[in-house]
């Protein structure tokens, strides 16, 4: 910031008192642009409330806006039009009149410089210094002795060029006064909270003379410990003066609601001081907790059942039912509990065909033609074979001869004989011997006759 140097006995000029004052303006103008930014507009003040009638009053308030130094001649200085955030000011409360009910209007603010208080001054006179002239060269003229900047509030169904919106009020038809619940901010509306009021938001550490200094804390205000790093407090009360941890006092932390450390260990399975013993050696957890050294687990201290109710909720069923304590599958695939000995076998499910995913079905037509008894029975292979030193499980049905004579034929599987006794049937891993017979008669052997069997085979491919 610019200051004017002045000497004793110096004859002063009307030029250095008005670079005093542009001076000022300019230094302020450039730490309103510091704080605010030098394009932003923000507006402080202005609040507005019910007149009487259709009428609003607004309170003083302040704008800064961007423009330059001077853009017309301030008296003998030159305009200068060096970029420069304004501070423009509302002195006094304002009335504005609502235009009419049953519309929506809104409030702007004009930024504006004027020269203005004019008034007929007194001047020099060389000719007789004791007899002052009126106005300059004694025209007895009036000359503006203040330049101003200014705010104009005005109100409207639209935001003038020029001006910027700060509140909206929205006027039923009917009304025959403005009410408080018609009025809220205008979008757009450049206000910024006051330092006072951005100060308690900030997270920083508790001081009870910034408290009773801004009238207390707000309400939900967080504000940082300052003693124990990493715990903040969230304020309870509007103007909290109270020291946050003090027995009574209007905080609580900012994580209450949420999972802690030691809520956790209150609730959860707790890591022991230990080692955990691995295949290459011990694993640290973060060098902090560590599990139990598991090759010295002995099962002494294992949560089970009985050991888990204080935590968790009881397995034990109603009399004369029995707990569960353990349970496991044995060398046979099957569920069992207790000792798994004498213990009863919870399923066997493992011992079902159905449930062994190795056991396999195939299911396919043959069309023997059982032509002579030489071709009787009749050799057939499985579309894939079965695991070799494996018999599978074939079915086939009675079916009706396709020829000319369209017997029904006793379709079965063949066998070896001894003596006329069936000492085992021909079926292996690859296939089967199929034989046909004419149900109430001897064996079919006419030309043509063509049998369509289904066949199923069940069995283990590996």
């Amino acid at each position: 910031m610019d200051r004017l140097i002045q000497y004793p006995a110096q004859i002063p000029l009307v030029e250095d008192m008005l670079n005093a004052q542009r001076n000022a303006m300019v230094g302020i103008g450039h730490l309103a642009g510091a704080a605010f930014g030098a394009n932003t507009v923000a507006a402080a003040g202005f609040s507005c409330a019910p007149g009487e009638g259709l009428a609003l009053t607004l309170a003083p308030g302040a704008l800064l806006a961007p423009g330059v130094v001077d853009a017309s001649a301030y008296g003998t200085l030159a305009a200068v039009s060096s970029a420069l955030v304004r501070q423009f000011i509302s002195r006094d409360p304002v009335t504005l009149a609502v235009p009419a009910a049953g519309a929506t209007y809104i409030v702007s603010a004009s930024p504006q410089t004027v020269d203005t208080d004019d008034t007929v001054l007194p001047f020099y006179n060389a000719a007789d210094p004791s007899v002052t002239y009126a106005g300059e060269g004694n025209s007895g003229l009036a000359a503006p002795t203040v330049r101003r900047d200014e705010v104009a509030l005005s109100i409207g169904a639209s935001v003038p060029d020029g001006a910027y919106p700060l509140w909206q009020i929205v006027v039923p038809a009917g009304a025959i006064a403005i009410t408080a619940e018609m009025i809220s901010v205008a979008s757009g509306a450049p206000f910024y909270p006051s330092l006072s009021a951005v100060a308690p938001r900030i997270v920083a550490p508790f001081n009870a003379q910034l408290a009773a200094a801004m009238g207390g804390y707000p309400l939900n205000a967080v504000v940082a410990d300052p003693a124990t790093p990493g715990t903040f407090w969230v304020s309870t009360a509007d103007a909290n003066v109270s020291t946050p941890g003090a027995d009574g006092a209007s905080w609580q932390s900012l994580f209450n609601g949420y999972a802690t450390e030691a809520w956790a260990n209150g609730q959860f399975l707790q890591l022991a001081l230990a080692t955990l013993q691995s295949v290459t050696g011990p694993v640290a957890f973060g060098g902090k907790t560590t599990v139990p050294d598991v090759s010295a687990f002995d099962g002494a201290d294992a949560l089970n059942a009985e050991t888990a109710e204080g935590r968790y909720v009881k397995s034990i069923p109603v009399s004369p039912n029995k707990r569960i304590t353990d349970i496991w599958e044995n060398a046979n695939g099957r569920l069992v509990f207790g000792d798994g000995t004498a213990a009863p076998v919870v399923a066997l499910l493992s011992d079902l065909p159905m449930d062994d995913p190795a056991m396999k079905l195939q299911a396919f037509y043959v069309t023997p033609n059982y032509n002579l008894a030489a071709n009787n029975p009749i050799r057939v292979s499985f579309p894939r074979a079965f695991k070799p030193g494996t018999v599978p499980v074939v079915m086939i049905p009675n079916t009706q001869e396709m020829g000319t004579h369209e017997y029904w034929i006793s379709n079965v599987i063949a066998g070896n004989s001894v003596n006329g006794a069936t000492t085992e049937l021909l079926v292996d891993n690859e296939g089967f011997s199929i034989g046909g017979y004419v149900i109430g008669a001897g064996i079919e052997g006419k030309a043509g006759a063509t049998m369509i069997i289904p066949v199923f085979a069940a069995g283990y491919y590996a």
